[in-house]
């Protein structure tokens, strides 16, 4: 099954939208933050 490029990038600014709504945003200051250690 063929998925567009298109389809791909709105389906992860969905996901991201509801992480945020969670509050898992912590997740990836963590991420962002891990070069320091």
């Amino acid at each position: 099954m063929f998925i567009s490029f298109v389809d791909c990038i709105q389906n992860i600014e969905k996901i991201e939208k509801e992480l945020l709504k969670i509050g898992i945003t912590d997740i990836q200051i963590n991420q962002d933050a891990g070069w320091l250690y």
